[in-house]
């Protein structure tokens, strides 16, 4: 579930533009809540950060302090970790699973490895 949430975070300043209680995206369904906010855009860390999701987007972000947490909506503890936005493999050799020991993995695989090794590897 993390995964998900951590390629939500949005621009900086979000929590100054949105209130805390829901938007027009509806009533926060969700709190992530405790954690260090790294937004990916170089904004300032966040500290005992909040999120409150309603569906699949973020209606408030900001402290413990700035942003209320309803009540009654599940809790994400992440106290003592840091959420960001996700992080994409953009740079991937599906050629090799697990190592990069080209010469033996092309003697034991040969041709092979379009039709065999690669759909196992972009799998995982």
């Amino acid at each position: 579930m993390l995964w998900v949430l951590l390629a939500l975070i949005p621009a900086p300043g979000f929590a100054q533009e949105t209130p805390a209680t829901g938007s027009a995206e509806g009533a926060p369904t969700m709190a992530v809540v405790g954690g260090r906010i790294l937004d990916g855009f170089g904004g300032p860390l966040i500290e005992d950060g909040v999120i409150l999701i309603s569906g699949d987007r973020i209606v408030a972000i900001g402290t413990q302090s700035e942003i209320e947490v309803p009540s009654g909506i599940p809790v994400v503890s992440t106290e003592g970790m840091t959420v960001m936005p996700g992080l994409f493999e953009m740079h991937a050799h599906l050629k090799l699973l697990g190592h990069g020991d080209y010469r033996r993995w092309h003697d034991l695989y040969g041709d092979r490895n379009v039709d065999l090794v690669m759909p196992i590897a972009a799998a995982q």
